[in-house]
């Protein structure tokens, strides 16, 4: 083997290790991020997972888009009252990497649970808001939130100083359901009733400028979505857009 080809090799298999080190380390950021969110929606979220970069954008479930730095942050800035849970199971994801190592997506697929004591945990009048997500009720009439789902996140991250960071995040809530229900018989309701349903669990506890809304709600609405119905079709599911190869916009 010549002293080239040796050296042509040596490269290649850097370059290889560089893209299975970058894509774990995607694997433990996103591992993180979900250990992280069981304990609350809060600022720290955004600031130790997300980029610096000012388009930053999120889009969760049918609630609509955050567009840009601001909005997207402003959606972590809420109190979670007491009795409210929740946590995801992700599987193992598809990651690409750019070309140029600069960017990549990341897809996963995982189940959760989404949880609201409700009047068991609720001292005085329920807040009207939250009380419209409260699907379940107890033997005695008390109504709560107790319900399972499965999700698609799919990720545009971007690398940065600081490591890998997440740039566009939007996440598909394919199937939810009450835990005393099943999917096919509660999607035609939930069709019918989805819409804002997390922004309605929360209040803003950070301050908001003057020609801001006093609660933190979606920009535009979501660029698409699909959510299980007795009409559904499997092959209308959108799919992830492919990791940028052109740049990174400035």
């Amino acid at each position: 083997m010549s002293e080239q080809t040796l050296q042509q090799r040596i490269a290649s298999l850097e370059a290889q290790l560089a893209r299975l080190q970058a894509k774990e380390e995607i694997r433990n950021l996103m591992g993180r991020y979900q250990s992280e969110l069981s304990h609350g929606l809060n600022q720290r979220l955004y600031t130790d997972f997300w980029s610096s970069r000012e388009d930053n954008s999120l889009e969760v479930g049918a609630s609509g888009a955050y567009q840009g730095d601001w909005n997207a942050a402003a959606y972590y800035q809420k109190d979670v009252p007491s009795g409210v849970f929740q946590v995801h199971i992700l599987g193992e994801p598809e990651i690409e990497l750019a070309p140029d190592g600069m960017t990549a997506v990341g897809i996963w697929q995982g189940i959760g649970v989404d949880l609201d004591a409700g009047e068991f945990a609720q001292d005085g009048e329920p807040d009207p808001e939250r009380s419209k997500l409260w699907t379940s009720a107890g033997l005695d009439g008390s109504r709560y939130r107790a319900e399972w789902l499965i999700r698609r996140l799919c990720v545009e991250l971007i690398r940065e100083e600081a490591g890998w960071r997440f740039w566009h995040v939007q996440v598909y809530e394919l199937l939810r359901s009450p835990m005393d229900s099943d999917f096919v018989a509660w999607a035609e309701q939930r069709f019918q009733t989805d819409g804002p349903r997390l922004d309605e669990l929360f209040r803003s506890n950070q301050p908001f400028a003057p020609d801001r809304p006093p609660e933190r709600m979606a920009d535009e609405p979501t660029s698409n979505h699909w959510q299980y119905t007795w009409q559904s079709r499997a092959d209308q599911l959108p799919r992830c857009q492919k990791a940028k190869t052109g740049g990174i916009p400035k």
